[in-house]
């Protein structure tokens, strides 16, 4: 198989205000030391007013799986921070999964909650060799729905 697996980990979109971005950060870097890839990202070149903005945020919540919601204060007073949140939590689709954290709270319990997806954003494949086929295929298909994916 030519893909790295140590390398596919899952996309896992993060809902923060950007007033929050230092303790962010630590959010962040954790899914990273796990294996995955959090998307942090700031809108500016968007308007306000966009007219786009409602249906761009949307249209990247929908296509993702795997979200990290943060609240705090700063997120709490954002109308763009409440409304991907909105959008994740509505969803109704049981392919998305998220995790609530708070900013303000006890890192510990919140990095077990970051853990908890991080395991449940991998998966380990464990095949026999006549088996490899299938093995690949079923590797491919975790992959597309954003798994981190470890083959043995």
């Amino acid at each position: 198989m030519s893909e790295n697996t140590d390398q596919d980990g899952a996309w896992i979109f993060v809902s923060h205000s950007s007033k929050d971005v230092k303790k962010v950060r630590e959010v962040r870097d954790l899914l990273e030391r796990e294996g995955h890839k959090p998307l942090l990202f700031y809108l500016k070149c968007l308007d306000q007013r966009d007219a786009r903005l409602p249906q761009l945020i949307k249209d990247e919540i929908e296509a993702r799986t795997w979200f990290v919601l943060c609240e705090s204060d700063n997120a709490r007073s954002s109308f763009w921070v409440q409304e991907e949140m909105k959008i994740v939590k509505s969803m109704e689709d049981k392919s998305k999964y998220y995790v609530t954290i708070d900013l303000a709270g006890d890192w510990e319990a919140q990095r077990d909650k970051l853990t908890l997806l991080s395991k449940r954003a991998t998966v380990f494949i464990s095949y026999a060799h006549s088996d490899r086929a299938i093995a690949e295929l079923i590797f491919r298909n975790l992959v597309r729905q954003d798994y981190r994916v470890f083959f043995d």
